[in-house]
């Protein structure tokens, strides 16, 4: 009977002992949880403020680009009321900042949803922040709207005064009319067009 007593104390109080143990596993367990969460979470060190890459701002910040990349397509520089608009195909697209580079290049100007150009070009860089449109190598643009056409090596478009500017051996045509300088100053219509240099 002492016996049996006895071993009932002893059984009681190992129970009475495990919980402290099983509360301490409980804590351990639930504090490694907390450190892998954390560690989790923060995946960069406190130390390195390296932050991370911006966008593209060419896609951004004109809503008329609708292609950039390597495969081809076409990429479209225009004005947020409408007033005007490049649309510019090529075979290779590239995008460096806030200028979209195009090799080779067709392109068409159109202002008030009229076409006033077309032409082509070895290469058209579109500068979004500025609103200018370079084109560059053997350059040659027909104004359909008065059978104009202007060869160049290099033609300039800015937004800010809607004009042209060619070099490099310049040649301009209208109708039976031909005339060649080094430099071409003219509206986008090549209707309103004035020479330099050794225009002849």
């Amino acid at each position: 009977m002492k016996r049996n007593v006895r071993n009932r104390a002893q059984r009681r109080a190992g129970r009475r002992q495990l919980h402290p143990v099983a509360r301490g596993l409980a804590a351990f367990t639930l504090i490694g949880l907390v450190a892998v969460a954390a560690g989790c979470r923060r995946t960069v060190p406190r130390g390195d403020k390296t932050a991370p890459p911006k966008p593209g701002p060419s896609a951004n910040r004109n809503p008329g680009v609708e292609a950039l990349g390597t495969e081809g397509g076409q990429v479209t520089l225009s004005d947020r009321k409408g007033e005007w608009r490049w649309r510019v195909f090529a075979k290779t697209i590239e995008a460096h900042g806030d200028v979209a580079r195009l090799a080779p290049a067709k392109f068409e100007f159109s202002r008030r949803q009229t076409i006033e150009l077309t032409g082509q070009a070895g290469r058209a860089d579109l500068h979004f922040d500025t609103e200018v449109v370079v084109l560059q190598g053997r350059v040659a643009l027909e104004a359909p709207a008065n059978r104009t056409s202007l060869k160049a090596d290099r033609v300039e478009w800015r937004a800010k005064n809607g004009g042209l500017v060619a070099t490099g051996n310049v040649a301009y045509r209208r109708g039976t009319a031909a005339i060649t300088a080094s430099r071409l100053a003219s509206d986008s219509g090549l209707t309103k067009v004035t020479f330099s240099d050794d225009s002849r």
